[in-house]
């Protein structure tokens, strides 16, 4: 992945703990009815618009712009501030590579390691 100014890592890290907090807010207030739901997250400010959607194309429907959001289906133990940074920069360096996260019957499968994540961005890159 690129390099980020001090700026625009502090920005990062304030997204993710927004993401994190809206992810985990939304299990503690509705409980395991949500596990497996999806929120559509802001790239640009880490925030959801406070629903919970039923499927992935549901949330990407209600969205203006598709690909200014990361989709994220709701784990049972909430996500992490750490989980949330690195899934952000994950989705963007996959958008940035002219890949569609947002195709509603396509879930791509983050890398569980994270230095499999840079290898992975870069076989998108060339494929494209």
């Amino acid at each position: 992945m690129s390099e980020r100014s001090p700026e625009q890592e502090q920005a990062l890290t304030d997204r993710a703990r927004r993401c994190s907090e809206a992810v985990t807010l939304a299990l503690l207030g509705q409980g395991e009815s949500v596990v497996g739901r999806w929120v559509a997250v802001s790239l640009a400010a880490g925030r959801t618009d406070g629903r919970v959607y039923d499927t992935k194309a549901d949330a990407i429907r209600h969205q203006l712009h598709e690909q200014q959001c990361a989709y994220v289906c709701i784990p049972r133990d909430g996500m992490t501030e750490r989980q949330a940074r690195t899934y952000l920069a994950f989705t963007e360096g996959l958008y940035h590579a002219g890949y569609r996260l947002a195709d509603p019957d396509h879930h791509m499968q983050m890398p569980a390691r994270r230095e499999q994540i840079a290898p992975t961005l870069r076989a998108v890159r060339r494929a494209r």
